[in-house]
């Protein structure tokens, strides 16, 4: 079975995201440090934790998705076609200037959030592979179960 598709800025930006996610444990710790930060910078009047707040603020939400466009313009790559063919020893990715096969057992970990599913051969590299690749959402779960049955669960 083969896929195609192209990726888009919104695919990579939403990868990108997806990406940096937290596991729930540390969403949790850090939400109550922000809060905790909050409260301490409200009561102590502490002008210094709230620029810093701000700051990480605009790190988060202007300066990495503007960083991130930029990369998906600058990497032309990421625009051409992809076909994916899934086979029995791995998935093998071919666009217009290179292929490669990524066997199973290079696959370390995986996440979907139901719209595009991301594949690491390592902790900080990844493969994207978007729904939209898919003529259906159905097609799409049924890759996310195969991945899960030659991979292991998400992470």
């Amino acid at each position: 079975m083969a896929i195609q598709g192209t990726l888009c800025e919104s695919d990579y930006l939403a990868a990108q995201r997806l990406h940096l996610k937290p596991r729930p444990m540390l969403a949790v710790v850090g939400v109550a440090l922000v809060i905790a930060a909050l409260g301490a910078a409200y009561v102590g009047r502490s002008w210094w934790l709230i620029l810093a707040l701000a700051y990480l603020a605009g790190v988060f939400f202007i300066y990495m998705p503007f960083k991130q466009r930029r990369t998906f313009k600058q990497y032309k790559a990421l625009s051409e076609p992809v076909t994916v063919e899934i086979r029995d020893d791995g998935l093998f990715f071919k666009r217009a200037n290179g292929e490669g096969l990524v066997p199973w057992s290079y696959i370390t970990k995986w996440r979907t959030n139901g719209k595009l599913l991301l594949l690491y051969p390592a902790s900080n590299v990844f493969h994207l592979v978007p729904a939209s690749f898919f003529p259906n959402q159905g097609s799409f779960i049924e890759f996310v179960k195969l991945i899960e049955a030659k991979v292991g669960k998400a992470s």
